[in-house]
């Protein structure tokens, strides 16, 4: 799927949809788990998020306008945007990261029965 970077350039990217299990493993690597105790809320250092972006962009990221190659062929082409254009491609990805977090994957309906469920 295409993504607009900016007014004129774009990144083709896998697919959430496509996503496997050595999607899930390259961005786990740098997943740790450390929970907030506050506000409950998992707590990631900004450096974790650095390397869970060009981990999962090296295999997602296809194809791109860019005058250089794409993640995929060359993971250090990411070192050469812009902030805003490293912004983008984040916010791109994000779908992808909520779907390795299982943040975004769909709840049953009546997940626990309640009490006037069961008989």
């Amino acid at each position: 799927m295409r993504v607009p970077i900016d007014d004129k350039n774009w990144a083709e990217l896998t697919p959430v949809g496509e996503l496997t299990k050595l999607h899930r493993t390259a961005v786990n690597e740098f997943l740790t788990s450390e929970y907030d105790p506050a506000t409950g809320r998992l707590v990631i250092r900004a450096s974790v998020d650095d390397q869970m972006a060009a981990a999962l962009l090296h295999l997602i990221c296809t194809d791109w306008s860019f005058p250089f190659a794409p993640p995929s062929a060359d993971p250090a082409s990411l070192n050469r945007l812009t902030l805003q254009q490293d912004e983008k491609l984040r916010e791109a990805i994000q779908p992808h990261i909520n779907a390795i977090k299982g943040l975004n994957a769909p709840v049953p309906e009546n997940e626990v029965p309640t009490p006037g469920s069961v008989s």
